[in-house]
């Protein structure tokens, strides 16, 4: 459990007060992480994505769930990444019309970050490569929704299913071949990126 109070621990509530609290009404400690030892010790991270029990402030609990992708972005000619929980969103829409008689069918993706200064910069219709590091063409996306509320100190961000553009999306490699990274730069003109 989390015990703000507790000796040793103290230093977190000032750095939480100003880029959380006071900045998007968060709640202590949503939109942090924690790391957690799975049964073979290995330490996982986990993000803490809303209070359980809003209702019993003497016995808090929290809902956290444990990151599984690493989110990459463009902003601004910035790369960013962030780790978060990738969820399906177990549902298709009905695609886009063409001419009246062609529609495509697009994926739908769901996946939580911490709310904070990079990812508040996540808006409507920034692209996002999000699949395996695999060899093959990786799959598009477009942000189509964004809710930073409902709790405060999260962002849960929707996806549509986009087609890949060989113009924009790429995929990059280390001296070795292995994928480091899989971004979409629309501009293509921002010049050299870094990582934040």
């Amino acid at each position: 459990m989390f015990k703000p109070g507790e000796e040793g621990h103290d230093e977190l509530v000032p750095y939480y007060r100003e880029c959380f609290i006071d900045r998007y009404d968060a709640d202590f400690p949503v939109g942090l992480f924690v790391s957690i030892p799975d049964s073979k010790k290995k330490y996982n991270r986990w993000l803490v994505v809303d209070r359980a029990n809003v209702n019993d402030p003497q016995f808090p609990t929290y809902e956290i769930l444990r990151c599984d992708y690493v989110f990459q972005w463009i902003h601004k000619g910035g790369k960013y990444q962030m780790p978060g929980v990738l969820r399906s969103q177990n549902s298709y829409n009905s695609g886009i019309w063409r001419d009246y008689m062609i529609t495509s069918v697009e994926d739908q993706q769901k996946f939580c970050v911490s709310l904070n200064r990079d990812t508040e910069h996540l808006f409507y219709n920034i692209r996002m490569l999000i699949d395996n590091r695999v060899e093959t063409e990786p799959r598009s996306f477009q942000i189509t929704k964004v809710n930073r509320i409902a709790p405060n100190g999260v962002a849960r961000i929707t996806l549509a299913q986009d087609n890949f553009d060989r113009h924009s999306d790429y995929v990059e490699r280390d001296d070795d071949g292995r994928i480091m990274g899989m971004t979409s730069d629309p501009s293509m003109n921002s010049g050299p990126v870094s990582w934040k």
